[in-house]
């Protein structure tokens, strides 16, 4: 779920997004130090005249045929005649992750159509790209594409993914983003930034920390792709975290005291059972009391890690919740690390088509649309959104009020 999508025009520079950031939590009135984990979007990572160019020549391309009904009935007997499939141009949309990528794509998909029905009428031939226009853009798209389905598995809205951080740049770094054989200049410089950007920023030590807790708290993962000079280090944590956790929580949950539980349990009358045959060869069982509770948490860590191997498939949200009542310190720590994140990139969010518009990007969010819920009708006034989110404040005024002490 999406909380808030706010217009933002000032400088993207650090200290302003963090000031917004701050601002954003303020109006929900959510507390900062409770916030785990966060990502944002950055600029352009690279700079090159030749893709400029490229990408230049692909959006008059997509314009020719948007704002042409002529061009677009040509281009379908032409698909027909060429055996292409029957797609239309993709257009970037400002607000819309990955649409470049999609809109050089489809565009290379169908080059020769493009070129055939460009190239019939004078006025538009010279939108038809040259060959150096289409070796830049397949330099690029071979070097990009393999991060679609990547990025779109990481936005997913139904399921937990920061976990997934760490095994995913191994993955890059070793295998999808290395070079190969017979690629060009061009596509190799393209991943060696991506990499150099990736790596840089993952490498702060804050943010190495939360996604090797994040790792660790994930039974597919665990201590996988920790480095190994790391691992103790993250126990520790794990284990000093897990000592702060319960007091925290008996603070933030008023409740029913431990007193009036044993008093209403000593209340209830006693009925007493039949013996059984099994029961003659139960075996007492002795609790330590001179266990302490770091004790407690380290065994139940070091059961954790020398559990069986999960598949890759399993959701690990299930895994905690059928293995709470094996690992209940832990699972409180997973709870807090294997979160789910808000995205507006095209995930699977059942109201979004997952593609960009094919025609123009008349839809892109506006500065008037304060409020903005991804994946929502373009339709709907942000006159609602508006009053769900006061309504949203009224519900938090209403809980805080009920437990205030004066409530009781």
């Amino acid at each position: 779920m999406c909380l808030q999508t706010s217009y933002f025009p000032d400088d993207h520079t650090g200290e302003v997004i963090a000031q917004g950031l701050q601002d954003s939590l303020a109006s929900w009135k959510l507390r900062e130090d409770r916030l785990v984990c966060m990502t944002t979007d950055s600029v352009n990572g690279m700079k090159d005249p030749r893709i400029d160019r490229a990408i230049g020549v692909c959006k008059k391309v997509v314009s020719a045929f948007s704002f042409s009904w002529k061009k677009r009935r040509d281009m379908a007997v032409v698909q027909a005649e060429l055996g292409l499939p029957s797609h239309n141009l993709i257009t970037e949309s400002l607000t819309r992750w990955g649409s470049r990528q999609l809109m050089v794509e489809r565009l290379l998909e169908q080059e020769k159509a493009i070129a055939q029905v460009l190239g019939a009428d004078k006025k538009s031939r010279h939108l038809v790209p040259t060959w150096q226009d289409i070796d830049v853009l397949e330099s690029m798209n071979k070097a990009v594409s393999p991060l679609k389905e990547f990025t779109y598995a990481l936005s997913g809205e139904a399921y937990m993914s920061v976990s997934y951080l760490k095994p995913v740049i191994h993955l890059l770094n070793n295998s999808l983003l290395q070079p190969e054989e017979g690629e060009t200049e061009l596509t190799k410089q393209i991943k060696s930034n991506i990499l150099n950007y990736l790596n840089n920023k993952y490498n702060d030590p804050v943010t190495q920390e939360l996604l090797d807790m994040a790792s660790l708290m994930d039974p597919r993962f665990r201590t996988t792709y920790i480095a190994d000079d790391k691992v103790d280090g993250i126990k520790k944590r794990a284990v000093t975290e897990l000592m702060s956790l319960p007091a925290e929580k008996s603070k933030s949950q008023p409740g029913t005291s431990v007193q009036d539980l044993h008093q209403e349990e000593a209340a209830e009358p006693v009925t007493k059972k039949k013996k059984t045959l099994a029961s003659f060869f139960k075996k007492k069982t002795v609790s330590s009391t001179s266990q302490s509770e770091q004790d407690k948490i380290e065994a139940e860590l070091s059961s954790y890690l020398l559990s069986s191997e999960t598949d890759p498939d399993t959701d690990p949200m299930q895994w905690w919740k059928l293995h709470e009542a094996t690992f209940p310190r832990l699972s409180n720590l997973a709870k807090k690390y294997l979160s789910i994140p808000a995205t507006i990139a095209a995930g699977d969010n059942p109201n979004d088509s997952g593609q960009p518009s094919e025609q123009s990007t008349d839809q892109a969010q506006q500065p008037g649309k304060i409020w903005a819920i991804p994946g929502a009708n373009s339709r709907q006034d942000s006159r609602v959104l508006n009053l769900m989110a006061e309504q949203m404040r009224e519900v938090n005024a209403l809980m805080e009020a009920e437990q205030s002490p004066e409530a009781f």
